[in-house]
């Protein structure tokens, strides 16, 4: 019996365990997902030392985040809220970045730089209607590649 709740216990930690802080989680959960492909972009030399300082923001910034949870403060409510959206700055010049390096990818034909681009999932790396079209015409006229 004593296993059984102590299996339990643990079993309800982990479910209710969250992954980000619960405060602002709608802006929050995009930037916090987006670390993992932008730190796999980090090679790319325009983003380089932008995408170091957003992965160490994030980190910060969750931290911070958790403690205002527990908080719930509402100085420091707006202080997190206030570095969610300098924290969503960066991301968007992240964003606008690696458009401009699919862009000229696709002008100088460099297929295999495209496709190092393209190949993670990043929210809003195609949302752009004219260069999500002007990709899927690069990737058909060189996908045999």
């Amino acid at each position: 019996m004593i296993r059984f709740l102590i299996f339990l216990t643990i079993l309800i930690t982990i479910g209710f365990s969250q992954e980000y802080p619960l405060i602002f989680k709608k802006l929050s959960t995009p930037l916090y997902d987006s670390v993992k492909p932008i730190s796999k972009l980090c090679n790319i030399d325009s983003i380089n030392k932008c995408s170091l300082d957003y992965i160490k923001d994030v980190k910060k910034l969750k931290n911070f985040g958790y403690k205002v949870d527990k908080t719930q403060d509402k100085q420091e409510i707006k202080k997190y809220l206030f570095k969610l959206r300098k924290l969503q700055k960066k991301h968007d010049y992240i964003l606008n970045e690696i458009h401009k390096n699919i862009n000229k990818a696709i002008d100088k034909g460099d297929y295999k730089s495209f496709i190092s681009l393209t190949k993670y999932e990043f929210d809003g790396l195609l949302k752009n209607r004219a260069l999500f079209n002007k990709s899927l015409v690069f990737y058909n006229k060189n996908s045999h590649k």
